[in-house]
């Protein structure tokens, strides 16, 4: 096979070298081309260093290619930096440097094009910088020194062969970002221990992790729906494999000759299954049959393809059964800012999934570890709001977990927000007006008084935007308490908010009665009326220069007149009497009465 691709090589390397010897200009021991954009292509090396630093410009031109097979078979170089400004390491650029143990790759490098560093046998190290793009087609093919190498997130595409025969190479990692693993890509990878995959590959193509003779492990990502042929063939470390609910294709003697494979599980319907795909170690000659593993056992669901895959080739199953659904799924509290779900604990799981719809998707908010809890609260919510859960169970299976089917939506809304503002807004003898803030978050108000011992509804006002109510009735120079709180319909439900702290308020004492001029001088009047028990004592004002001034305060309620002396004589004065009641250091006055008389001639 050596001397089949040398053949080839030599006599790629021959055409390439007849076409740039054609066109290429040289600087030192470097042959160029100059390209449309004005920059530089490197596409030969005659020189014999050991340790190369590429110029980043030739005759004042920037480089930024090295072109196809420019350093090929440079047997002296062990070490070579590329400077910052090449972009493409082009077909084959140092296609069997079988000395070169280290390569420094700039960040300006987009892509590692086919075969760049094809038969590197000496190759130890190889960082990636962030800013590629492209591993093409068998870039480090047979670099079997290659020990570590770095993949940055940049990554999308990895091609054929990549990493073929890099046999030292121990471990893996393929970020996130890459959506394409080409076949044969670490075929022959025999140290190879551990591979984290990308979770954005759909597909592990055929022969990709071939004779991986070291690999005790790989977690395949759900992401994955295809596992081709061969892909994990002669895998012979390999202790177990789970495969994911979302694989509907494994090809044909996918895991064969996987000798210590004796754990599998399959957790989805995957509809098509290839021959031997798994649990069966080569072929006996003699008795023309297939191997089984010893001890092999697939994990798989009653009447699913892997479940008559096992049947069909007599290999050990056992039934997967996931946790069963979640009961008894609801609301136990509610306030304007929280809810506290609740459900029957479920003897079938390990734990929880809680979910919320944010309006366009449901989202993941809790994982709930213990199978033994029964809610769970949430906080910060929006008073009068509906929020919509689900939720479903799960269980741990050979280290992946099983789900249950999702419970029904629950929709439930949280109570609108406490009442604030709750003040007087007006008093009389017999009447109280209370005012409050609006609440945007309710559909209304309900009002409670404090009577005989305990609180009874007085009022319930529809629409959010009245914001007074009063109350009539009452008896003069005494004290009444209310609070309020807010409701929200939800259907036919109403959720009411907290209450409002107690508003206690007096009304004021009754009006003074039977106010007369009981007598009269030409120089006084006195002023009668009928005694008032609500109050504790009468105010007495006068009508004097264009407003009325006090000119009495009588502090008992049983004297009942009032003489008002030094008056002119034959004159017309106007009086009037207001009650007036102390609670807490506090004045609350009755209506005033007035009255008018006239001094004698």
């Amino acid at each position: 096979m050596k001397k089949f691709l040398l053949g080839i090589a030599v006599f790629i390397t021959t055409a390439i070298l007849c076409i740039v010897s054609a066109g290429a200009e040289t600087y030192g021991d470097y042959e160029y081309n100059v390209l449309s954009n004005g920059t530089v292509e490197i596409t030969g090396y005659t020189g014999s260093a050991t340790n190369l630093t590429i110029p980043s410009k030739i005759n004042g031109k920037a480089v930024t290619v090295i072109g196809e097979m420019a350093f090929h078979d440079c047997n002296t170089l062990t070490s070579v930096t590329i400077p910052y400004g090449v972009t493409l390491i082009d077909n084959g650029a140092f296609f069997k440097c079988e000395e070169l143990v280290s390569v420094t790759i700039p960040a300006s490098v987009k892509t590692l094009d086919n075969n760049c560093f094809y038969w590197c046998t000496s190759l130890k190290s190889v960082k990636i910088p962030k800013g590629v793009t492209t591993i093409g087609k068998s870039v480090f093919y047979y670099c079997y020194s290659l020990t570590s190498v770095t993949i940055p997130d940049s990554v999308t595409t990895i091609g054929h062969g990549a990493f073929n025969s890099c046999s030292s190479l121990t471990s893996i990692v393929i970020p996130d970002s890459v959506t394409s693993l080409g076949d044969y890509a670490f075929r022959y990878c025999t140290s190879l221990k551990s591979v984290k995959l990308s979770d954005k590959l759909t597909i592990i193509d055929e022969n990709t992790f071939y004779a991986c003779w070291s690999l005790t492990s790989i977690s395949i990502p759900n992401s994955i729906k295809t596992i081709g042929e061969y892909a994990f063939c002669g895998c012979n470390s390999l202790k177990s494999v789970v495969i994911p609910a979302n694989v509907k294709s494994i090809g044909e003697y996918t895991f064969y000759q996987c000798e210590s494979l004796t754990s599998i599980t399959v957790l989805g319907s995957t509809t098509s299954i290839g021959k031997l795909a798994f649990g069966f170690d080569g072929y006996d000659h003699d008795t023309e049959t297939h191997i089984m593993v010893d001890g092999v056992v697939i994990n798989c669901y009653k009447d699913s393809p892997a479940y008559r895959y096992a049947v069909n080739n007599k290999v050990n199953y056992k039934l997967i059964s996931g946790p069963t659904i979640v009961s008894g799924f609801g609301i136990s509290v509610r306030t304007s800012n929280s809810l506290t779900l609740s459900w029957t604990k479920n003897t079938s799981a390990n734990g929880y999934i809680l979910e919320q719809f944010n309006g366009s998707k449901w989202v993941r908010i809790a994982k709930i570890t213990n199978p033994a809890a029964t809610t769970y609260k949430l906080t910060g919510l929006k008073a009068g709001t509906v929020y919509k859960f689900r939720m479903r169970a799960y269980k741990t299976f050979v280290s992946q977990a099983l789900y249950s089917d999702y419970t029904s939506t629950l929709a439930v809304r949280t109570n609108p927000s406490d009442v604030s503002g709750l003040k007087l807004g007006g008093r009389t003898s017999n009447a109280l007006r209370l005012n409050w803030t609006k609440n945007a978050s309710a559909d209304g108000y309900i009002v409670e008084q404090y009577k005989n011992g305990s609180w009874v509804r007085i009022a319930r006002i529809s629409g959010n935007a009245t914001t007074t109510y009063r109350i009539s009735g009452l008896a003069a120079s005494t004290q009444y308490k209310f609070r309020v709180k807010a409701y929200k319909m939800s259907g036919s439900t109403a959720l009411y908010s907290g209450y409002t702290s107690t508003l206690a308020a007096y009304t004021n004492p009754s009006a003074v009665s039977g106010l007369r001029v009981r007598s009269k001088s030409d120089k006084a009047i006195r002023l009668a009326w009928k005694q008032n028990t609500t109050a504790d004592g009468y105010i007495i004002e006068q009508y004097k220069n264009g407003k009325w001034t006090r000119i009495a305060r009588i502090a008992d309620n049983e004297t009942l007149s009032c003489r008002i002396d030094g008056l002119a004589k034959a004159t017309t004065y106007k009086f009037r009497v207001a009650t007036y009641n102390i609670e807490d250091n506090v004045a609350y006055y009755g209506a005033y009465v007035s009255v008018s008389g006239t001094t004698n001639k």
